[in-house]
């Protein structure tokens, strides 16, 4: 069942079309799984923190003042205080953002992300701003 959490995202603009990536992602509940009996179980949600790079393949023009700007990342992340058993709290990510960029900063975006080794997909959507 989905975990609601707060995605903090930075991003660094190397070059037009590459940035570097850094993330937290801070769970705001618990997480909750169907047991094999039917009844739910809920359990401590890890928050994570990763960190990689961004390519943008497209530049594509909206109007004299905007722009869409599709991107693909991989990044390395680590879970933080996680409950699991596990040897290695390291995982690869890999995420597709698709933001409208205007030009005083402002930017919007969807996308999603998956967690290899951790099996969660996310959805990403939010606003920011570019200095």
């Amino acid at each position: 069942m989905p975990v609601g959490s707060v995605l903090m995202l930075a991003e660094y603009l190397v070059k037009p079309r590459f940035s570097a990536a850094a993330m937290l992602n801070v769970p705001t509940g618990t997480a909750r799984e169907f047991a094999e009996d039917g009844s739910v179980v809920e359990h401590h949600a890890a928050a994570a923190v990763a960190a990689g790079v961004a390519i943008a393949p497209l530049i594509l023009p909206i109007s004299e003042q905007a722009w869409f700007k599709p991107q693909v990342g991989a990044l390395a992340g680590m879970t933080i205080r996680s409950t699991r058993d596990r040897r290695v709290p390291f995982f690869p990510l890999a995420a597709v953002k698709l933001n409208v960029t205007t030009n005083d900063g402002f930017t919007m975006y969807v996308g999603s992300s998956y967690a290899f080794s951790e099996n969660t997909f996310a959805l990403l959507y939010g606003v920011g701003h570019r200095f």
